[in-house]
């Protein structure tokens, strides 16, 4: 998934008046994760980090 994707659902939750956006993460360990590698391309705290400054935040 691209970063747009989850810009898109973020500014849908902000417009909602949502005060937060849950998103599932996981880490693995098995010999599938490791030999295809991550299932998403976006690190999570880097992904929190730049849709932080996409949006206005729930004070908003």
């Amino acid at each position: 998934m691209e970063f747009d994707h989850f810009l898109r659902l973020a500014r849908k939750a902000e417009e909602a008046k949502f005060d937060s956006l849950f998103m599932a993460d996981r880490y693995s360990a098995s010999k599938q994760a490791v030999a295809y590698g991550a299932m998403f391309g976006l690190e999570p705290l880097t992904l929190l980090t730049a849709l932080a400054v996409a949006t206005n935040g729930p004070a908003s």
